[in-house]
């Protein structure tokens, strides 16, 4: 009468004994919980385990996290101080024309090689991505490292179209290269989350590390290494 769950019940025997066994279920795992940790050390183990790890997390909140404050101003400093870290690697930005067959993609080397327009012919074929279709084949400014075919790219000059190069996922590809850029710094602006992110995890190794040194004042580890020896021993 005092749960919604189990109002409207049929009395029908099938009816009643699964509302019955949704009621006792938690009377039996309480009555099973009860001292089981005395009677399964795996258990206590694991309970135990788990509480050091609620401890540890916060105090290491307390300790670390909470400590760490991010303002603009810290922010901008960081960013002065460790320039270096925020760079732009090597880019290339290429254009792309993907196809099924070699016989297609040597026709279509052929016709660029002759003039023909590249956006047409990425929107002509592309056959085996359909995203390049709506871009006239063009992929954009990407790190030279990206894949395969940016690594290529970046041995070739600027506005240098390749002949087909067969892709490890079957088919081939024919690139153009419409810009290189050399590595070069991110702005304040530019390197923004990249900024915070690592300022943030530089000072929570920075606290950890006052942390555990105030700990290792306040509680010396004491070797006993005659007794370590004899552990090991037959």
């Amino acid at each position: 009468s005092t749960r919604e769950e189990y109002n409207n019940t049929a009395l029908r025997v099938p009816d009643l004994r699964k509302s019955v066994n949704r009621l006792i279920e938690k009377f039996l795992l309480d009555e099973y919980s009860t001292g089981l940790e005395d009677r399964s050390p795996e258990f206590k183990s694991l309970m135990k385990d788990y509480q050091d790890g609620v401890v540890l997390y916060k105090a290491e909140q307390a300790e670390v996290w909470n400590k760490i404050t991010v303002s603009d101003s810290a922010l901008k400093n960081y960013y002065d101080q460790n320039k270096s870290k925020f760079m732009y690697p090597e880019r290339v930005d290429i254009s792309q024309i993907e196809f099924l067959a070699d016989t297609s993609a040597a026709l279509a080397y052929d016709s660029l090689v002759n003039g023909a327009n590249f956006e047409e012919l990425a929107d002509r074929y592309n056959e085996l991505n359909a995203e390049l279709k709506g871009t006239h084949g063009a992929r954009g400014l990407l790190p030279k490292s990206n894949d395969d075919l940016t690594e290529f790219a970046w041995k070739l000059s600027v506005g240098q179209i390749s002949e087909p190069i067969p892709l490890e996922t079957g088919g081939y590809a024919i690139v153009r290269v419409n810009k290189k850029l050399q590595q070069e710094q991110k702005s304040y602006e530019e390197a923004g989350a990249e900024v915070s992110n690592t300022f943030q995890e530089s000072e929570s190794k920075r606290l950890e590390q006052e942390w555990l040194s105030r700990l290792k004042v306040k509680y010396p580890v004491v070797e006993h290494k005659d007794v370590l020896k004899k552990a090991f021993s037959n």
